[in-house]
């Protein structure tokens, strides 16, 4: 049990999880910790109690306290979660908690509860799976006692609702990097191929979109090589900026694969959009882009978590923003940026829906 305790204490520590005491539960038993982690307007507050060392009159004292504490956090945070961690004795426990459904109130208290011998989380009825990650902390704290990563092998009756989290945080964003770099030399190239005097010749010979060629002379690859070819630098740098805004985004919390497929069937996606709306001279990463912005959207209000400081809002408001700037400004391919995202809002929901998690086994426990 001492083990565990102080497994999962390094593993809050590792997750970036701020400690705010190591209280003792009992005069001589060290039982209980805080935890606290911001994301944005977002706070979590994380309460960890060994059942083993105090009884049920201690936990619901500790209960009220962190909750009226949570209370004079409403001014600052717009979403307080606190999050109570039962750790061994009896589950039954959790039938004597104010339990109640999470409808997204603020603040509002979750109770889980640990079994450390069979490795069983129970999560009451109507209460989230998970808040921040913490449910790959635990898998994180369970692992050192076995030196192995535990099965996952939910009961039948387990919670069929997804829970999700950054599958590389931490890892450089290679593939985002490599697609920046990739347009910046195919438009130096395009340069020294007289771009700067036939711009309109050369973008053809590099693969932008000529309806007719494409629908006439079946050249189809023109669809996905429109999306490395750019009308000049400005057109370039606008492009690379929100690539790497949310590129980097969805690369960490969605996985490099992931994130190649929302990037290149998005922009394939404007292309066709382009091709038979727009039907124009057309190029440019902007629905490729779009698509990432569109599936930044999808992780940020489905999850209701915020990918590195920003959150849904912010995702709408550049989307709203972009589009209407797309509409009023001449020689702008508006369709190819609807197709864009929309089809990253669509592959986004299809990637967190089949996304595959840490392994811990979750049972719901029915009230």
């Amino acid at each position: 049990m001492t083990n565990f305790l102080e497994n999962l204490y390094k593993m809050f520590e590792f997750a970036n999880f701020e400690a705010v005491s190591r209280e003792p539960i009992i005069s001589d038993y060290t039982g209980g910790y805080t935890f606290t982690k911001e994301d944005g307007t977002s706070i979590c507050i994380l309460k960890i109690v060994d059942l083993s060392h105090s009884d049920e009159s201690v936990l619901k004292f500790l209960c009220e306290r962190e909750m009226a504490s949570a209370n004079m956090l409403i001014t600052r945070f717009s979403n307080i979660q606190v999050v109570f961690l039962l750790v061994d004795g009896d589950s039954d426990i959790l039938d004597n908690m104010p339990i109640e459904f999470y409808h997204g109130q603020s603040p509002c208290a979750i109770y889980w509860h640990i079994d450390t011998f069979s490795k069983v989380v129970t999560v009451p009825q109507g209460q989230p799976n998970d808040v921040m990650g913490i449910k790959s902390v635990i898998d994180g704290a369970f692992s050192p006692l076995n030196n192995r990563t535990l099965s996952y092998d939910s009961p039948k009756d387990s919670p069929s609702k997804v829970t999700y989290k950054p599958k590389s945080r931490g890892k450089l964003p290679i593939c985002t990097f490599l697609i920046a770099i990739t347009n910046i030399l195919i438009l130096a190239m395009m340069y020294l191929q007289g771009y700067s005097t036939a711009p309109i010749i050369v973008a053809a010979q590099f693969g932008a979109i000529v309806p007719r060629l494409i629908l006439e002379e079946g050249q189809f690859f023109r669809l996905f090589t429109a999306i490395f070819v750019h009308f000049g630098w400005m057109h370039l740098v606008f492009n690379i900026a929100g690539l790497l805004i949310f590129g980097v985004r969805i690369e960490r919390y969605y996985g490099k694969l992931q994130f190649l497929a929302i990037y290149v069937l998005s922009g394939l996606a404007a292309s066709v959009a382009s091709l038979f709306l727009t039907q124009g001279f057309s190029a440019g990463a902007s629905g490729a882009v779009y698509g990432l912005v569109g599936a930044a959207f999808a992780y940020t209000r489905l999850t209701k978590k915020s990918m590195d400081m920003i959150n849904y809002r912010v995702v709408i408001i550049y989307i709203i923003f972009g589009l209407a700037m797309g509409f009023v400004t001449p020689n702008t391919d508006f369709f190819g940026h609807i197709g864009g995202l929309i089809a990253g809002i669509l592959l986004g929901v299809a990637s967190l829906n089949i996304a595959k998690l840490e392994p811990i086994v979750l049972v719901r426990k029915e009230k």
